[in-house]
């Protein structure tokens, strides 16, 4: 039988209402009814969240995998997916890992969320200008945010941008941490198609009872 469908698409959105926020990018997916609309058409249960929570979610259920780490995702946006003691976590409203919209640049270049000098306008200009060791030391920046706040036991990275480099990526990003002294690894998943495998996690992780998803305790118990 089928239990569901997992949905992964990029934030910010609400997984309880399974209503996306302003996508970057894609600002026509804002207050649409996601799950509510594919529920209807497929008739079964759907489990909407961020691409970056599926993945760490897919990542997190491996054997082996380490408690903490955050799954730093660079494609079209840039997100972070955040495991802490082996648990994902998403936040109260689904804001957790929004890395992309760190400030890092006070009065920098605006950046589609409305902020400005955004982690993800400036890593994004430096991919497009074709720097990417100039992105991944951007990257690094980000990713050593992540590990002084939350006292991470890795970093891992992934998305088409950085599977188009993985080693500028991993080097840079290794050598901003350690330029930090920040002994956290970093490395690249190996995992192919990890967003579309976490979605699929977003169904069976929980019906196993592996890894629930924080901030989700009164989120469709009652579906089969």
């Amino acid at each position: 039988p089928v239990l569901g469908v997992g949905v992964a698409m990029p934030g910010p959105l609400d997984h309880r209402a399974g209503v996306p926020g302003r996508v970057t990018g894609a600002p026509v997916w804002e207050g649409c009814a996601v799950r509510e609309v594919l529920e209807g058409r497929l008739g079964l249960p759907v489990t909407l969240d961020k691409d970056t929570n599926a993945a760490a979610l897919g990542l997190a259920v491996r054997p082996g995998a380490p408690r903490s780490f955050a799954y730093v995702h660079l494609g079209t946006g840039l997100g972070a997916g955040l495991v802490v003691g082996g648990v994902p976590l998403r936040g109260e409203r689904t804001g957790a890992g929004e890395l992309g919209h760190q400030t890092v640049q006070l009065d920098g270049p605006p950046c589609g969320c409305g902020a400005r000098g955004c982690l993800e306008v400036l890593c994004l200009a430096a991919v497009a200008r074709g720097e990417l060791a100039e992105a991944a030391r951007i990257l690094g920046t980000g990713a050593a945010n992540l590990v002084r706040l939350l006292d991470i036991d890795r970093v891992v990275l992934g998305g088409r941008v950085v599977r188009g480099a993985p080693g500028v990526f991993a080097d840079g990003v290794s050598a901003v941490l350690a330029g930090l002294r920040l002994p956290t690894p970093v490395e690249v998943t190996d995992v192919p198609d990890a967003v579309a495998l976490g979605a699929a996690q977003l169904v069976l992780a929980p019906f196993f009872g592996l890894a629930p998803l924080r901030g989700s305790s009164e989120e469709r118990t009652s579906r089969p």
